[in-house]
């Protein structure tokens, strides 16, 4: 869905853009507004991810072994320019960090204030959400 966004944002020819996704809740419409004059300053700038912890593989690995590490900004609450965008989100379940990587090579960002994803379990009805075999092909169900 993100890069369907980033593909109508280009054509609708939109200079900045919120990603944000439909669990994600701001406690304050100032900290929206402080975003988009925040990224005047910096290429792609978000806010910590509170709650339900948006995190990557290696952010649960550093947290697992009580690694302090700068949180990353998310793909579910981030303002960007699409114009700006050289690549698009891989379809790798909660690793925005590669398209960030990419994305920031000598590049500035900036996290300011927290949103609250909801807290939900990942893990319910995990069967239909996940890749499975079908007519010799492999086939992702959205969810």
């Amino acid at each position: 869905m993100r890069n369907f966004a980033l593909l109508y944002a280009n054509k609708s020819n939109l200079t900045n853009v919120l990603f944000m996704d439909d669990d994600i809740k701001v406690s304050s419409i100032s900290l929206i507004d402080d975003l988009f004059e925040l990224k005047k300053k910096y290429e792609l700038v978000g806010s910590h991810i509170t709650g339900m912890n948006d995190d990557s593989i290696l952010g649960h690995i550093a947290t697992d072994l009580n690694l302090s590490n700068e949180k990353m900004l998310s793909g579910g609450f981030v303002v960007l320019s699409p114009k700006t965008v050289s690549n698009y989100f891989l379809n790798i379940y909660n690793e925005d960090w590669i398209w960030f990587y990419f994305q920031l090579k000598s590049k500035r960002y900036f996290q300011t204030g927290n949103v609250f994803h909801s807290i939900t379990n990942p893990f319910y009805k995990f069967k239909s959400k996940i890749i499975f075999k079908n007519s010799g092909r492999l086939q992702l169900k959205v969810f």
